[in-house]
């Protein structure tokens, strides 16, 4: 396996599992530059801030996590999920993730396992300091899962980022592949030339 073919099939490896459990193939993906993402995906994609404060500034809403599916060994817990707003039930973002629960102190491990808040909630609410590090961006071609999930045809063009988070000494905290609906959605808050979200407080 070439160096990029490997670099392409690890943009969605949080979510191998979970496609494996479904008998399913991981989709193909097309590694973008962020600059080629067309708004909004770009503004809310290449960032080095967190998905859930940026998704709740646009969205003006709160969100909560819905899972799809879970597995876990040991301390990693991965989660296949998607995000919607409260109140309003709208997808927002469809994705996986796989959290080092060893990383956190009880308080906050017990609220990840209850599987309620985005991660990014967590963090803020137990004042976790912690880094982005989104490693690529894509697109990718709806299949029979993100589909259902964001209530499309399949075909429909959408695109996402590889991304870790990363505490104050480096150390991994969760890997996440993180995918948007498509662009035709509305845009209820207006962003800005420089890419940031009004709003955002991130």
């Amino acid at each position: 396996m070439t160096p990029l073919v490997q670099r392409i099939a690890n943009l969605l490896s949080p979510l191998e599992g979970f496609y494996a459990d479904s008998g399913l193939a991981i989709p193909p993906v097309e590694p973008l530059a962020g600059e080629r993402l067309p708004e909004p995906d770009r503004s809310l994609l290449v960032h080095d801030q967190d998905m859930t404060s940026t998704l709740e500034s646009f969205w003006n809403s709160v969100l909560r996590v819905r899972v799809l599916g879970m597995r876990r060994q040991g301390d990693r817990l991965n989660r296949q999920v998607v995000l919607v707003t409260d109140p309003g039930e709208r997808v927002v973002e469809y994705g996986a993730i796989e959290i080092d629960l060893a990383a956190f102190d009880p308080p906050a491990r017990e609220e990840i396992i209850a599987c309620v808040l985005p991660l990014g909630a967590i963090l803020k609410r137990h004042r976790i300091d912690y880094t982005c590090r989104p490693g690529a961006f894509f697109r990718v071609a709806a299949d029979v899962i993100t589909a259902r999930a964001f209530t499309i045809a399949e075909g429909r063009m959408l695109h996402g980022r590889h991304n870790l988070l990363l505490d104050a000494s480096g150390r991994r905290l969760a890997e996440v592949v993180e995918i948007l609906p498509p662009t035709t959605a509305a845009t209820p808050n207006p962003i800005p030339r420089d890419g940031r979200i009004l709003g955002s407080t991130s």
